[in-house]
């Protein structure tokens, strides 16, 4: 459930929060990618949940907390097999909550923030209570977020009407917003020295990703839902079916971005779903492709 490896002056903790399981994946039907996926023996395609935290100086960055806690919290979103609790997972690295500097939540989707809310008497609190929370603005704020309030099922996950999902993303990270620790972030930029976000778009407007200078000449990448599949790499233009062909034409250019950037360098990735450890590497086999290979 824990896999730390070093990269220059930078440690990484991958933590597994559990699987999920998905009867029918929003992806095209027959297509390549179901080639690249895990399924499970009733023939559901198998997720991992990895969430990273990188320690680096002085600060503690814990990117999407996927923690669940317990798979009742899951019901309704996806079947899910629960792995450990953010405090167990941190505790694993010696870590309590109230260390943790920054928290970095990839995009507005719940599998990427769901452990930043707690209950403390009853009420809403955060947990990473003394952490900055920086979430992509364009996932909270208009254009994207005022679109979502005119369609149906933006999240492709449930049958949740868009004002819902909102208000979801709005409740669970309220308690750090109110303590004035939320900042909403547009493009790329910097969270603390060795850690940085590249905006990529795609699977939501916001969508970042991730990556850690490790100042050796080695890096580490986290991809968050810029791809599901490795089969991705082989087609960029392969993407959820909820997609319409701007926003995959968007997921299309921050893929190759993003590749181009780590083809330049010494560079180990991890996505969410990934299988757990689910450390990889992306190689350009020829010049017209790319390439996942597993560095477990």
């Amino acid at each position: 459930m824990i896999a730390t490896r070093r990269f220059g002056a930078a440690e990484v903790t991958l933590a597994s929060a559990g699987r999920i399981f998905e009867e029918h994946p929003r992806f095209p039907a027959g297509g390549a990618w179901r080639a690249t996926a895990e399924l499970d023996d009733r023939g559901r395609v198998v997720h991992g949940l990895n969430t990273a935290v990188v320690r680096v100086g002085e600060a503690v960055v814990v990117i999407d907390p996927a923690f669940f806690e317990d798979a009742a919290e899951a019901a309704g979103y996806f079947d899910a097999e629960m792995a450990q609790s953010a405090e167990e997972a941190l505790a694993r690295i010696g870590l309590t909550p109230g260390d943790v500097t920054h928290v970095v939540v990839t995009h507005a989707h719940r599998d990427h923030y769901w452990s930043c809310l707690t209950q403390r008497d009853g009420q809403d609190a955060a947990r990473f209570a003394e952490a900055e929370h920086l979430v992509p603005a364009a996932d909270w704020e208009p254009p994207y977020a005022g679109a979502l309030l005119g369609r149906a099922v933006g999240d492709g996950f449930d049958g949740m009407r868009e004002p819902d999902f909102v208000a979801r993303l709005r409740r669970w990270l309220g308690p750090v917003q109110r303590a004035g620790r939320l900042t909403l972030v547009a493009g790329d930029r910097e969270v603390c020295p060795g850690v940085s976000l590249l905006w990529t778009g795609g699977e939501t407007e916001g969508h970042v990703v991730v990556r850690v200078d490790g100042g050796d000449g080695t890096a580490f990448w986290y991809l968050g839902d810029l791809i599901h599949y490795t089969a991705e790499l082989e087609d960029l233009t392969i993407g959820p079916t909820r997609l319409d062909a701007e926003q995959l034409a968007q997921l299309t250019a921050g893929r190759e971005r993003v590749f181009a950037a780590m083809a330049g360098e010494d560079a180990t990735a991890v996505y969410t779903h990934a299988r757990f450890p689910g450390w990889g590497r992306v190689e350009r086999p020829t010049p017209e492709t790319w390439a996942w290979r597993w560095d477990d």
